[in-house]
């Protein structure tokens, strides 16, 4: 199996019902008989005067509106800053020789082999076992600031939690991580790129949740319709009550009772159109203490 990497939401017209009058003779009426002034009395005021009123403004008022004007115009977005061109980072697993089929999961004690950081790149090979595989080499790459924090050294024990699947019909291929430290129990490092579900990342990163956070930045559109389009959106990331909501390409620090996690939100957008897809990518790291 590849590498897997991300080559990476009428006003109705108005009807007005004219409503006969009682006694008052319209043009389908018929008369038998003389036909007295006391017949039409009342008919010399204009037989529509009161069924015209309100109707004097243009009915189509209030859709005259530019539809490419941006319907967000005068709210303001508190979260929504501008994208920090160094909130960068990268994260790829060589798992073809734990399985080739897609998709696959691993749950499993590791051994780091190796371990080279020169500046923003990261390789390392972990040696993993389960009960059907042995000292098996899962070799690793990571491109992360240089400045952000990796509790990973050679010989060190820890546990690997890793799920992918490769690229399907209308599916990107994508994929989440998690190591943990096997002596303390701390999460060293997690990952996740893929189109959807960003709280599964949650499920093996403990104690760290995530979730999605969709109302951030206004909609840029493409078209007269906003039908297609793209929306920056965030992410929040939590450890019980201490959390940290992180826009699109930016980096924030967690601070919690369990640590201090670095961040990186390298993507987390939506674009809306046919058949289009949402863009989740997040690398993050425990301070070491």
């Amino acid at each position: 199996m590849h590498d897997l990497w991300i080559l990476l939401a009428l006003p109705l017209p108005l009807l007005l019902a004219c409503v006969k009058e009682p006694g008052v003779m319209s043009a389908t009426d018929t008369t038998t008989g003389d036909a007295t002034t006391s017949d039409t009395e009342g008919t010399t005021e204009d037989p529509t005067e009161g069924t015209t009123e309100g109707t004097t403004e243009d009915p189509t008022e209030g859709t005259t509106e530019d539809p490419t004007e941006d319907p967000t115009d005068g709210q303001v977005w508190p979260l929504c800053i501008d994208p920090d061109p160094a909130a960068t980072a990268s994260f790829a697993f060589d798992v073809t020789a734990w399985s080739v089929e897609s998709p696959v999961e691993i749950d499993a004690p590791c051994v780091v082999a190796s371990f080279l950081r020169e500046g923003d790149v990261v390789s390392a090979e972990l040696l993993c076992s389960d009960a059907d595989h042995v000292d098996v080499s899962i070799p690793l790459s990571l491109t992360i600031p240089g400045d952000m924090p990796l509790a990973l050294a050679v010989d060190q024990a820890v546990a690997l939690r890793f799920n992918g699947h490769a690229e399907a019909h209308h599916q990107i291929a994508g994929s989440y991580f998690a190591i943990h430290d096997t002596e303390g129990g701390e999460l060293v490092v997690a990952g996740f790129t893929d189109q959807w579900n960003l709280a599964a990342l949650g499920e093996v990163s403990a104690p760290l949740t995530f979730e999605d956070v969709e109302t951030v930045c206004p909609s840029v559109c493409y078209d007269a319709l906003c039908e297609d389009g793209l929306r920056r959106d965030a992410v929040k990331v939590a450890d019980g009550e201490d959390a940290i909501v992180i826009v699109d390409q930016n980096r924030g620090t967690l601070v919690a009772a369990s640590g201090t996690y670095d961040v990186v939100v390298i993507a987390s957008a939506t674009h809306f159109c046919l058949n289009c897809y949402a863009d989740r990518r997040l690398i993050v790291t425990r301070a070491s203490e």
